[in-house]
This record gives structure tokens, sequence and C-alpha cells, in this order.
């Protein structure tokens, strides 16, 4: 992990790179300092006259770089499949900068349930623990968390979204400083 960032900040982005693709349950692995994902993306909805999301890893990048799909053709919606995914530090830093351009207003409160904020959750939790992660898993509703602890312990934890939205709750209000006003 890069020393500067903790894994809140560097699982937003990543978060938000697979909201763009539709991923629906994935499994990140660290590897280094890389972030391999694999996972599955959420089943195509009926074909509508034209769709707007991408549908291939390619289409999404350029999505998120603020270019054109190549070709002629519209990008037309993701179909359920399976995806792998590789994200360097350099990556993240990129998407991060694109995911701040285009934040309509910093001052709004984010969707808590968006994949962006439970794995900035996920990361928050981990560095309040002083872990190193090791992998997150995505399946429905459920969220598993390995890190190596601390004390150089691995350890596993299950989570529901519903558990890391109340997580989530208390360290926004905490970071916007709403928590010490709260309790006066």
């Amino acid at each position: 992990m890069p020393q500067s960032l903790t894994y809140a900040q560097l699982l937003r982005p990543i978060g938000q790179a697979l909201e763009a693709l539709g991923a629906e349950s994935f499994r990140l692995q660290v590897d280094r300092d890389d972030f391999v994902i694999r996972g599955k993306t959420a089943p195509k909805p009926a074909p509508a006259a034209e769709s707007s999301r991408p549908k291939s890893l390619r289409v999404v990048w350029e999505l998120l770089r603020g270019g054109k799909p190549k070709g002629n053709q519209p990008p037309a919606g993701p179909s359920a499949g399976a995806f792998e995914v590789t994200y360097t530090p350099e990556d993240i830093a990129f998407l991060d900068v694109e995911g701040q351009s285009r934040r309509r207003n910093p001052e709004l409160t984010p969707e808590a349930h968006s994949l962006s904020q439970i794995l900035r959750a996920v990361g928050a939790f981990v560095d309040e623990k002083k872990g190193r992660l090791v992998a997150i898993q995505k399946q429905d509703q459920a969220i598993s968390i390995e890190y190596e602890s601390a004390l150089n312990r691995m350890t596993t934890q299950e989570f529901t979204v519903s558990t890391l939205y109340d997580y989530w709750v208390r360290m926004y209000l905490k970071r916007s400083g709403r928590a010490t006003a709260r309790n006066r």
C-alpha cells in the first residue's frame, strides 16, 4: 500500500470503477501494491432502444478517463459475465482524480449504499484496526473482509451492507464534525 494513502482512500475510487462496470459480486485481492478483482456483472436489463452503459472494460476505462469509446458503435449494456481487472497505485490515483472532477457538489452527502462508499467503509474499518488488507469478497448483501491484524494475525470478519452502512454513518459524522456537535 502506498505510504501516504489509507485503505479508505484507495478503495473508494476502486468502488467507483466497479460501479461503472456494473459489478454485482466480486473478490478483491491485494497483491503487493496492486488490487486484483475478479467478479461478475449484474444481468443485463431488457434491451432498450439504446443504452448508455459500457459493454467492456476498455469502454469503461475510456468513459472513466472522459474519452469516447473507439469505433462507430454506441456502447451497449454489459451482459452478465465474469470480469478480471487489476488496479495499480497509478490507476487508483487517476481514478480518484477523475472521480473528484465528476462530483457535482462536495458539500452533498454521498450515497451511502453505493459500492464506492461501502468499500470506503471497509477501508476505514481496516485502517482503524491498523491492519493490512488481504481480500474483500462481496456476494449479494454479504461482505467478507480478510486482513492481517496489527499483531500479525490473519482475521476474517463478515458484515452485511446494512452494518457497513451504520459504520459509514458514524465515520461520516466523525469526519464532518457532526458527531461532536450532536453530543453537546
